[in-house]
């Protein structure tokens, strides 16, 4: 089945959903920068974040690429309020520092070759 994206604004902020099988994939961009600029939705890249949910300082990420290159990750509460951010280079795996963070929900962004991943994780305290 073929995702189709499904755009809403919120909070300045526009998001574009996926779900394919249950699992939904969430971009959140500025809306000053328009349509236009939405990196593609990764339909192939595999993520995942362990623990979920996190109740201590440390989030690792794992990805599914055979060659990683920079790879980006934003963090977002549900405001769309960008919290975190960082770069890797040529990693599958990584771990984040979210010891900052109160409890709560959030959405970690990856982009990665043009390509946009978004996986949701709870913090707890």
């Amino acid at each position: 089945m073929a995702k189709t994206p499904a755009f809403r604004l919120r909070s300045a902020m526009l998001i574009a959903e996926n779900t394919t099988n249950g699992i939904a994939d969430t971009v959140w961009m500025d809306a000053s920068f328009g349509t236009s600029s939405v990196a593609e939705i990764a339909d192939n890249l595999d993520m995942t974040l362990t623990p979920n949910p996190v109740n201590k300082g440390s989030l690792k990420v794992t990805l599914g690429l055979q060659n990683p290159g920079k790879v980006s990750i934003e963090i977002y509460d549900l405001h769309g309020r960008k919290l975190h951010e960082e770069s890797f280079t040529s990693r599958n795996e990584f771990t984040v520092n979210v010891s900052d963070l109160s409890a709560g929900i959030y959405y970690l962004h990856l982009e990665t070759d043009g390509k946009l991943i978004s996986r949701q994780f709870e913090m707890l305290k």
